[in-house]
């Protein structure tokens, strides 16, 4: 029902209201928007209530997650946390002290690394997420040499192999 009763911001960033005319919403948060909705709605209607919500909003995870994809969320107070969650967690070798939040904001792109081990990233501004925001989860630096990917379990068997070969056979 959400595309049903709203409106969408347009191309150049304004909201097209009838009789009201375009409130511009670009560049703006969900509460900016309401504020300056509900001032020009004070103009022609009074006690007006108004309630903005963000229709969709669409985050990518990709990197050492469970199930890497991209999802549309209709909540836009949506946090890193519950987007990792629904990607069924974070896989055992991924680092948890370097997730980058990749974020586009008014043609400029801004790579942000986040601790998600601290306190202090729940109070943090990128904490939660922001519509079109790409989170990619790095690898720890010594993935490759763990027992998930390197196949310590061959080496060692050939190796004993060959000690009881040349046991044998002196």
């Amino acid at each position: 029902n959400y595309y049903l009763s709203s409106y969408m911001i347009n191309d150049s960033g304004y909201i097209s209201f009838p009789v009201i005319g375009q409130i511009k919403a670009a560049g703006k948060t969900v509460d900016e928007v309401q504020n300056d909705i509900k001032t020009v709605f004070g103009n022609y209607v009074n006690q007006s209530d108004v309630i903005v919500k963000q229709a969709n909003m669409l985050v990518t995870v990709l990197g050492e997650v469970n199930q890497p994809k991209q999802l549309n969320v209709q909540n836009s107070k949506i946090n890193l946390l519950e987007v990792i969650a629904q990607c069924g967690d974070l896989k055992p070798y991924a680092n948890r002290k370097e997730i980058k939040i990749i974020r586009h904001h008014q043609g400029e792109t801004e790579i942000i690394s986040v601790d998600i081990t601290r306190k202090d990233f729940l109070a943090s501004p990128d904490y939660y997420l922001r519509p079109n925001d790409i989170i990619y989860v790095e690898p720890l630096k010594g993935k490759q040499y763990t027992f998930d990917s390197f196949p310590y379990a061959t080496i060692l068997s050939i190796i004993s192999t060959l000690l009881v070969i040349s046991t044998y056979f002196k």
